[in-house]
């Protein structure tokens, strides 16, 4: 699979600081690819479900630029490349995957005042299982610009991810329609899927 940002990503990987990955994080959100709610990794899961693994690969590479730090679009290129004999390409997304992952989770500690920075609510549910929990309930808290989805977990306790970028794209998406409605806020939140369930 082809990365944008290469150079970005590759400083990453030999420097894994939170500077690093926070630069990656502002690049994505810069692009013009960047889509927090489009339909782009479900439609490439659900052609891995129906068995067309070559045409999943070329949907997850298509959305590559928009979900470059969202887990579980590399952890759907590693299952199909898998699927495709090539071994060392799946250990390479797989190894991005974890790299994706490390890096969320060193933006923060899942607390309040210290929440994960995600790209979209996906990401959110690709970290739930790294940390063990298992979602109960998700709701949206806005404090002025920022907006913070806050997960209830099975186990009583309570993890934080700041999801202002997406909502700061929706905001720009809308303004430039000239006054259109403004975004339902009331709906930001997407199916629980696990990562790991994809072809279910």
């Amino acid at each position: 699979m082809d990365y944008p940002h290469a150079d970005l990503l590759q400083r990453y990987t030999y420097e894994p600081t939170p500077v690093n990955f926070v630069a990656i994080r502002e690049a994505v959100a810069a692009s013009s690819a960047y889509s927090p709610y489009s339909d782009d990794l479900r439609n490439a899961q659900k052609l891995a479900k129906q068995g067309r693994h070559e045409e999943s690969l070329a949907a997850a590479q298509a959305a590559v630029g928009n979900r470059l730090l969202t887990p579980s679009l590399h952890i759907l290129a590693s299952a199909q490349y898998e699927m495709l004999n090539q071994p060392a390409q799946a250990s390479r997304s797989m190894a991005v995957a974890s790299l994706v992952a490390d890096g969320i989770l060193s933006t923060g500690d899942g607390s309040r005042r210290h929440p994960f920075l995600v790209m979209c609510t996906t990401d959110e549910y690709d970290i739930l299982p790294f940390l063990n929990k298992q979602p109960a309930r998700q709701s949206l808290v806005e404090d002025g610009d920022q907006h913070l989805d806050h997960h209830e977990c099975t186990d009583g306790s309570e993890l934080w991810f700041d999801i202002s970028v997406a909502f700061q794209q929706l905001e720009r998406a809308f303004t430039a329609m000239r006054g259109g409605p403004r975004p339902d806020r009331s709906t930001h939140q997407e199916p629980p899927q696990k990562w790991w369930q994809f072809w279910r």
